[in-house]
């Protein structure tokens, strides 16, 4: 038996080059052994079983007794976090902006999908692609600042864990706001309405 932890490499398993046979004679001889294996997935926890072909030399094999190897691909532990780079984003964002990347913290695995879960309201209002959160609305949802999204991470052995977020949009500081004290409604379309342009 053989034990290897999720996604190892078959270079990196260190198989048996020979295994001791009792001979007839009741001595015991290492026999070199080549083993066969022609599908190798590490990616699927479980028991799997292969044989070997025995480099015999002159010894007989009258009941053409086979050797056997058992290799146990170990279950996948599950991921330990998603991290999230964006926790602000300026409140004129325009729709399809990026905010930010997640990522997930797993030692066995590189490689996860991400999705907007739960039953978060906030999640209407981005997008996910891949690992990158877009902001995803038209509205203009005057004083709501605070925003609470949801995500799973799933890892290629299908372990998903879940995150919440809670990601704060900027208004603009009142001394950044420009209020103007004229305007000329004369038709001319330059300055013919008098309003704050605030974010």
């Amino acid at each position: 038996m053989v034990s290897i932890p999720w996604n190892s490499p078959l270079e990196s398993l260190s198989l048996p080059e020979s295994v001791k046979s009792q001979l007839n004679s009741g001595d015991d001889v290492p026999l070199p052994v080549q083993w066969e294996i022609p599908v190798f997935d590490s990616r699927v926890a479980g028991l799997y079983q292969y044989s070997g072909r025995l480099e015999m030399g002159n010894i007989q094999n009258p009941d053409q007794l086979q050797v056997m190897l058992n290799i146990l691909i170990e279950d996948k532990a599950l991921p330990e976090a998603i991290e999230f780079s964006g926790q602000e984003f300026p409140a004129n964002i325009d729709p399809s902006t990026p905010i930010g990347t997640f990522e997930t913290l797993d030692p066995q695995d590189n490689i996860h999908r991400y999705a907007l879960t739960g039953s978060s309201e906030d999640n209407r209002y981005f997008a996910l692609s891949g690992n990158t959160l877009y902001w995803d609305s038209q509205e203009a949802l005057p004083g709501k600042t605070s925003f609470t999204v949801e995500v799973s991470s799933t890892d290629r052995a299908g372990n998903t864990i879940f995150e919440t977020f809670t990601l704060n949009r900027l208004r603009m500081a009142m001394e950044e706001i420009f209020v103007p004290n004229t305007f000329t409604p004369n038709g001319d379309g330059i300055n013919d309405f008098w309003a704050v342009n605030s974010a």
